[in-house]
């Protein structure tokens, strides 16, 4: 028995390093893209803004209270607010213990929350929503596959501005990362392509993740895979199965998808670009 928990505790330990140098190669194997500020001199540009929904889920009301560098949620009842602040009754802690109403300014809290889920002061901590931010591999279809294909974040709810290449690219992968740093990769979604014209700005319009749109052919659904879950047990991951436990090739498979992303693209015909795209924050409920 000794002997082959030895066998299966080595085996685990080699494809634990195998999934953690997969991981790594994975994170070399893309050319990050020039943001616009930082390349004045480039005359050929991709541009647009990636919107996202912002939901509170959780309890309602509730208040948000900043603890140094954390924060405590608290529910209750308002019971008033105004433009600086607002009135907010706790919980009762226990039979004996029933906190009076208190006035708290919104600078001196992180945010309140009203029955609708509606922010009516201060800035939800990112933590507490679900939003993604997105990697997409850019592949050159004119250059050899052993050229690194260019990575395209979007960050959710600003504009996106980087300097690019002109020519055909292909989306070679999708990846979404949450703000604790958990990753998942689409796979077996429908091919997608960009149009990159010389010497001009390419505004590829607005791409917006999981909302609601009536011009559904003008999306493209992209089932998932776990990529990487930090901080979780590497064993647990190969028992959960995960993306083929990490180690399979992207791309591959649908089967046992563990979700499904459906990302959107809306060109805006009359929008007037300056060939500048700037970091803009649209939703300002959401802390960064």
């Amino acid at each position: 028995m000794e002997w082959i928990y030895q066998q299966i505790s080595k085996t685990f330990t080699v494809l634990a390093l195998a999934g953690l140098a997969f991981l790594s190669s994975n994170c070399s194997q893309t050319i990050k893209l020039k943001e616009i500020a930082k390349t004045p001199e480039c005359q050929t540009t991709i541009e647009g803004f990636y919107a996202a929904p912002v939901r509170w889920d959780g309890p309602k009301p509730a208040l948000i209270k900043k603890n140094g560098s954390r924060n405590r949620l608290v529910k209750g009842e308002i019971v008033s607010y105004d433009e600086n602040g607002v009135t907010f009754d706790p919980e009762k802690g226990s039979l004996l213990f029933d906190p009076k109403p208190k006035y708290y300014r919104f600078k001196d809290i992180s945010c309140a929350i009203d029955e609708s889920g509606n922010v009516i002061g201060g800035k939800i901590p990112r933590k507490y929503v679900t939003l993604y931010d997105i990697e997409i591999h850019l592949a050159h279809v004119s250059k050899p596959e052993t050229v690194k294909p260019y990575l395209l974040k979007l960050i959710p709810n600003e504009q996106f501005g980087y300097c690019i290449e002109p020519g055909t690219y292909k989306v070679e992968n999708v990846i979404f990362v949450q703000s604790n740093g958990d990753k998942d990769i689409g796979v077996s979604f429908h091919p997608f392509s960009l149009e990159i014209e010389a010497n001009k700005t390419n505004y590829v319009g607005n791409w917006s993740l999981n909302m609601d749109h009536r011009i559904a052919a003008d999306s493209v659904y992209i089932p998932v895979k776990i990529l990487e879950r930090p901080g979780k047990s590497m064993l647990g991951g190969f028992l959960a199965g995960g993306v083929g436990t990490m180690l399979v090739d992207l791309g591959n498979k649908a089967q046992g998808f563990i979700a499904e992303h459906k990302l959107f693209f809306i060109n805006v015909e009359d929008f007037q670009h300056a060939g500048r795209a700037e970091k803009v924050v649209s939703f300002p409920t959401v802390e960064r």
